[in-house]
């Protein structure tokens, strides 16, 4: 594929003369394989061609479904009158909040995070795509040694001091994101961690528009959503912090039982009494 391929597909989608008219995806899609038929939204980073359409072609917004299939229609692009105040309705012109989200706080990201200096509104384009016009800024992302200071405050205000040591030698590694990540699953304290963190990030980015006089209404409401489940849980192997020691012996004789043969298990001597009364606790 030729290297200003998605440049080429960004331009032609721009240039559509839709006359008013709504367009289905799968009418663009075709209409992409007849003309660019090496494109594939997957090599930028997209799921499909809808995520590529939002992220670099915000002419093409998303009105409806038909079916099972998505509905686009062509409105003025931001700077295109002559004012230079045009820009999509608010309900088409916001990335998804999740968009805006790891644009902001991927310091090696992709793509590029604008806000709207008059409304707030946020736009998230890949790199191939032109910039905006003013009153569309730039917004840079969080820089990675802010990363690292923010898993060390977090780590200062904790009050285990095991979990602490574990967690003070990850941060200070060259490579420490993923290890620290499977640490805080390993020590069922990952909520606690992505609940700070995401709260200070966010912080920043209204810092961040502050200074450069943006409005800060629209910036997305993450608090509201679940941590995600990165790691299966065959691979949480370590109990919780919370386990009694009566709890951690019983799941370890559990553990040692479920192993033994039929043999092994006919040789062991208990009293009836004690199944009876193991049975009433259940």
């Amino acid at each position: 594929m030729e290297k200003d391929s998605a440049e080429s597909v960004i331009q032609y989608l721009r240039s559509l003369d839709l006359a008013g008219h709504k367009a289905l995806g799968s009418h663009l899609g075709s209409l992409l394989r007849v003309h660019y038929p090496q494109f594939n939204p997957t090599e930028y980073d997209c799921r499909n061609l809808k995520q590529f359409i939002i992220r670099n072609v915000p002419e093409l917004a998303v009105v409806g479904l038909s079916g099972g299939d998505v509905l686009y229609e062509k409105i003025p692009g931001p700077g295109s009158s002559g004012d230079g105040k045009s820009e999509l309705p608010s309900q088409m012109a916001t990335a998804p909040e999740l968009s805006i989200w790891k644009t902001f706080a991927s310091p090696s990201t992709s793509y590029a995070l604008y806000a709207n200096a008059e409304t707030g509104l946020f736009r998230v384009l890949s790199h191939f795509a032109a910039p905006l016009l003013p009153p569309w800024q730039r917004i840079p992302s969080y820089e990675a040694d802010k990363h690292r200071e923010l898993a060390r405050e977090f780590v200062a205000q904790m009050s285990d001091e095991d979990d602490k040591r574990q967690l003070t030698e990850c941060v200070n590694q060259q490579v420490w994101w993923p290890r620290f990540y499977q640490l805080t699953i390993r020590l069922n304290i990952v909520t606690k961690w992505m609940d700070f963190r995401r709260k200070r990030i966010l912080e920043e980015l209204a810092a961040t528009l502050v200074k450069l006089n943006i409005p800060t209404a629209h910036i997305p409401q993450l608090t509201k959503w679940p941590v995600p489940d990165a790691f299966p849980k065959a691979l949480r192997t370590y109990p919780a912090k919370s386990e009694t020691r009566d709890q951690r012996l019983r799941r370890v004789a559990l553990g040692v039982v479920a192993k033994m043969s039929q043999e092994d298990l006919g040789a062991i001597r208990a009293r009836l009494a004690d199944f009876i009364n193991e049975i009433d606790k259940r």
